[in-house]
């Protein structure tokens, strides 16, 4: 889980804030950001601050720090790049750098799409000719015949 904000983000947080909300002054931000560290996770706190920032009738940033619409996030759209099958997690479908950076030993190892599929289709291979050699083998089986023994 990601922690709280660093000093050095809570101050370009609060720089960006300022930037989408002219009339809240840095120090505010800063100090409202401050008081609603524990309120969430860094990133959360983010999206609230800027959903605060740019709500129409917010005029300080004391608000971030309170209850409120700003703290309920807003549906997300993910779009994933365009990402060939050799570079794409069967697991969780991100990329091979976000898959290796995100999960890599803690979850699952990164497999392409398309590694699964060529292991799937040697799995596949191997398995329908060791059942022809078996079906071989039930063939000759059954072919076999005792010589007779000739009696005297």
């Amino acid at each position: 889980m990601i922690g709280a904000l660093s000093t050095k983000q809570q101050f370009l947080l609060s720089k960006f804030l300022n930037a989408l909300n002219e009339e809240w002054d840095i120090a505010g931000i800063e100090a409202a950001l401050g008081r609603a560290r524990e309120m969430a996770p860094g990133p959360e706190l983010a999206c609230a601050a800027i959903r605060a920032a740019v709500t129409v009738g917010n005029r300080t940033p004391a608000v971030i720090a309170l209850p409120g619409p700003h703290w309920r996030a807003a549906p997300v759209t993910v779009r994933m790049p365009n990402v060939r099958s050799g570079e794409r997690c069967t697991t969780c479908s991100h990329p091979k750098a976000m898959c290796r950076a995100l999960y890599d030993d803690a979850d699952h190892r990164f497999m392409s799409v398309a590694e699964a599929r060529r292991r799937m289709l040697d799995d596949e291979s191997q398995r329908v000719v060791t059942d022809g050699i078996r079906e071989s083998m039930r063939a000759r089986q059954s072919t076999r015949f005792e010589t007779p023994v000739e009696e005297s």
